[in-house]
Parts: structure tokens; sequence; C-alpha cells
């Protein structure tokens, strides 16, 4: 999405990207610091799975029917100013 549509990722990651990576519950992991690193084959990105398939697949349906009803909007208001 940041390659086709920059400006409308920043905007939504501005609106939504910090609630979404934040909780109201305390987060214990005593485990996994800098001194005592994660054990091996924990992920490539440590304690976090990866995001499902079928999310990212969603998301970017999402994504693009959203921005194809910008575009006829846009097409359907650039025909009535006519």
């Amino acid at each position: 999405m940041n390659a086709l549509l920059p400006k409308v990722g920043k905007a939504l990651m501005g609106r939504f990207g910090a609630r979404m990576q934040m909780r109201d519950e305390p987060i214990d992991r005593p485990e996994g610091n800098l001194f005592q690193p994660m054990a091996q084959g924990v992920g490539p990105y440590g304690p976090v799975p990866p995001t499902p398939l079928w999310k990212r697949l969603s998301a970017t349906a999402g994504l693009v029917a959203l921005a194809g009803g910008v575009v006829l909007g846009m097409a359907g208001l650039a025909r009535a100013a006519r």
C-alpha cells in the first residue's frame, strides 16, 4: 500500500497505528531482554507470531475496495459537476 498510496497509509497509521499496538493490561516478560536473549526457535521476530495470511489478504482487499470506491465517487462527482 505504501508504494501505491503512501499518503493514505500514513493517514491510517497516524490515526489507528498507536491504538492497534497498545494494550491496557501490563505485560510481564522476564525473559528475552538484552542480557538474556530469547531461546532459539522462537521465530524471526522474537515472541511475536506472524500475521496470518487471511488477515493480510482481507486487509488488502478492504483497502483496494475503499480505494476503488473513492475513485468511483470522484468520477461520479466530476460527471455531476459537468
